[in-house]
């Protein structure tokens, strides 16, 4: 059993690791629903290692519903807000340029730590840019493995 995602209680069962895309121990990809993060779990200790949050779902946020983990810390993470459902609105220019810059943000952030990937249920926006990281490392990246 993971040590630093145990998912005891109901709540804790709202969240995936994708081992694929994470780097190390600490270093986590998280697709998960909204309301996990307005939790307070703490023996979900994966997220004190938490560095950049991605809201898929609204264009911004207010901070302080965030709840989990180092969101409690006074090195809060960052939060991406990205409406992934409004991107219809862009060219394809704006809409890729958008999309690389939320992957470039992902990348660069999980040398430092966990990323969580949200929208509000965690199951097609959020689903989607995740996808979109396992692409951005093959092709933007030239990863293999």
């Amino acid at each position: 059993r993971d040590e630093l995602c145990p998912k005891r209680c109901p709540w804790a069962s709202n969240y995936d690791v994708i081992p694929e895309l994470s780097l190390g121990v600490t270093q986590r990809l998280i697709l998960c629903d909204e309301a996990t993060l307005t939790q307070d779990l703490p023996e979900e200790r994966i997220f004190e290692h938490l560095v950049l949050i991605v809201n898929c779902h609204e264009n911004k946020v207010d901070a302080s519903k965030y709840k989990i983990g180092s969101c409690r810390s006074a090195e809060k993470p960052t939060i991406i807000c990205q409406a992934v459902h409004g991107w219809h609105a862009h060219d394809r220019s704006g809409m890729n340029s958008t999309n690389d810059a939320i992957q470039a943000a992902i990348w660069e952030n999980l040398q430092q730590g966990t990323v969580a990937v949200h929208c509000l249920a965690g199951i097609h926006r959020a689903a989607c840019i995740v996808a979109c990281h396992f692409l951005y490392r093959h092709y933007a990246l030239g990863q293999v493995h």
